[in-house]
């Protein structure tokens, strides 16, 4: 009888991790929860989104990327033949971090749970000719991450 009821106790733990994701939630949903609008200053920017989506915990991670138009290869065509897609890779990239919290807001946020805050930002993108700049946040959860992303307009 002891067999069985570790049995059935492992059975509920291995069907229960069945329902963790592979892939995290992203799309249209999520990116448009992202908004951008650009300030008077060249090169400023205003950037706000939800606190919490999905029953994310914790604060949020907001990285720039910084992709170049120029391709590794010259002559690549992104295209889709036969149900393969083609990829052209960007010649060059990078991301910066934002810092959207002090660490002091992080620590209040641990008693404070607001679930309705959004969080607002200023900020300051390199000028880099030929690139094109994405914001994308991360929402952290227990069970599975949650992405957006916008193109911001330079």
């Amino acid at each position: 009888m002891k067999l069985f009821k570790l049995a059935a106790v492992g059975s509920v733990f291995l069907f229960s991790s069945v329902h963790a994701c592979m892939f995290p939630n992203h799309g249209m949903e999520y990116d448009s929860l992202i908004k951008i609008e650009k300030l008077n200053n060249k090169n400023l920017y205003y950037l706000s989104f939800p606190r919490s989506v999905n029953n994310s915990k914790g604060t949020p991670v907001v990285a720039l990327k910084y992709v170049s138009h120029a391709k590794e290869d010259k002559n690549c065509i992104e295209e889709i033949d036969e149900g393969i897609t083609s990829i052209c890779l960007p010649l060059d990239s990078f991301s910066e971090e934002l810092e959207i919290r002090h660490w002091s807001n992080v620590i209040l946020d641990f008693f404070i749970n607001n679930k309705d805050e959004f969080f607002e930002h200023e900020f300051e993108i390199q000028n880099k000719e030929g690139y094109s700049i994405h914001a994308t946040v991360m929402w952290p959860s227990e069970v599975c991450l949650t992405f957006g992303t916008s193109t911001v307009k330079n």
